[in-house]
């Protein structure tokens, strides 16, 4: 495999992984999320509301952390099984404590994924783009 950070490739095609650099981990200080564990997540989201500038999911990514390409809209879904029918107007679910770090995935309005992104290691309030992980050209398949 072959990392390509902040996901600007000329790869054609998805990315196989997104890697997270944060929380100690045993091996190598990071964890990887597939691409079609991503999909899969955005696949039980609703649909998106263009224009909604609320904070329920899915709303329209603010572009704070300057960290996809000005000029575009772009929606944020939580990447996890999220209850998005039990959420309150600031985008929490009551009852449920608030889950640390947990990714965001981004797409355009056409539910296209443009990145993922994360919450760096003690700090909530930041984000951080996942590095976009792509097959090696050199490895075959048998």
């Amino acid at each position: 495999m072959y990392l390509f950070s902040s996901g600007k490739s000329k790869d054609k095609g998805p990315p196989e992984a997104y890697r997270l650099h944060r929380h100690p981990v045993d091996g190598p200080g990071y964890h990887e999320r597939r691409h079609s564990s991503v999909e899969r997540h955005l696949n039980t989201a609703p649909p998106i509301r263009v224009g909604y500038l609320g904070k329920r999911y899915p709303h329209q990514y603010r572009h704070t952390e300057e960290i996809f390409p000005q000029g575009r809209d772009y929606y944020e879904f939580p990447t996890s099984n999220y209850p998005y029918d039990r959420q309150i107007a600031r985008g929490k679910v009551q009852g449920q404590p608030e889950i640390e770090g947990f990714t965001r995935t981004v797409t355009d309005h056409d539910r296209n994924i443009r990145g993922v992104m994360y919450h760096p290691e003690n700090d909530r309030k930041k984000f951080v783009r996942a590095d976009e992980v792509y097959p090696s050209r050199s490895r075959r398949r048998r």
